[in-house]
């Protein structure tokens, strides 16, 4: 009995939020999607320079340190020290322990880059922004995946440029993200154009990208709603001087189905959803989180 209170109390907290996680003495709480926010850019490509990096072949790691430098480089340094400081723990305990949670990022946030492996990729990003050997031994005992929705949102910019612009400037953009980005997960799309999008990378809408996880909003979603929950969450921090490049949020019905990229047979149904917002606020993608 007193388990399945617990296991019930645990629940509540956690679809509650409250109060804020705070890690036992010594404890590094880390995120799997943190890997993907220090991307950055990278999230948001527009439809051009998604079918540009598609065909580019990145085996080549001197390639891979370009592409971190002039990618990643210029907006980590927008981050606040103290995440910052999560983005390193993060890092080191998912390259440390080879983590699997590594090959999650790229499908999961659709990065159209061939590289031999999620690992090599993190290690350089390591290296680049730490100037040091990736960590291969580390007391796991230390360190924590958390799971609660302010933690996994707890990633903030601030709002200036930095001071490393110079040296490291921002990329070079190519087209623009159109507002029909938006509805690229919508409802009637049909589940066999899902598992095209999973297998071969082409999008519904005829885009080429690489294979990566593909959702479409279930009928009873409501993704305007959704969206404008998401919005007024983030103008909440914008509101108090920090900017969040991307949100995960939990519903409390399903909001949305699809494949997993090593998973083409199995529909998953999901009730998260995350937002990607550019430097300037306005949200550039929302769709479906399935993992």
């Amino acid at each position: 009995m007193f388990g399945l209170i617990k296991d019930w109390y645990d629940k509540l907290i956690l679809w509650i939020d409250w109060p804020p996680p705070k890690p036992r003495p010594g404890i590094r709480y880390v995120h799997w999607e943190f890997l993907g926010d220090i991307l950055d850019d990278l999230t948001m490509l527009t439809d051009q320079e998604t079918g540009h990096f598609s065909e580019r072949e990145f085996s080549d790691p001197e390639a891979i340190r370009e592409l971190i430098r002039s990618w990643i480089l210029p907006d980590f340094y927008r981050y606040t020290p103290a995440s910052q400081e999560k983005i390193r723990n993060t890092l080191a305990f998912y390259l440390a322990t080879r983590s699997d949670k590594l090959e999650w990022i790229f499908p999961s946030f659709a990065i159209p880059l061939n590289v031999p492996t999620a690992h090599l990729f993190y290690s350089l990003v390591w290296e680049a922004l730490y100037k040091e050997a990736p960590p291969v031994d580390i007391d796991k005992e230390k360190y924590e995946e958390c799971e609660r929705l302010s933690f996994i949102n707890s990633l903030e910019k601030t709002m200036e440029s930095g001071s490393t612009e110079e040296e490291y400037p921002f990329p070079e953009r190519k087209g623009l993200i159109l507002p029909e980005r938006l509805n690229r997960h919508h409802s009637g799309l049909s589940l066999p154009s899902l598992q095209q999008w999973v297998t071969t990378g082409i999008l519904p809408d005829n885009t080429k990208a690489l294979p990566a996880d593909a959702a479409r909003w279930t009928d009873s979603a409501d993704p305007d709603y959704i969206r404008q929950t998401a919005y007024a969450r983030y103008q909440r921090n914008r509101e108090n001087g920090a900017h969040l490049s991307r949100l995960t949020l939990h519903f409390n019905q399903t909001v949305g189905e699809g494949y997993l990229k090593e998973n083409p047979d199995t529909l998953i149904k999901t009730r998260k959803a995350r937002f990607l917002f550019d430097k300037l606020g306005f949200l550039t993608d929302c769709y479906p989180l399935l993992r």
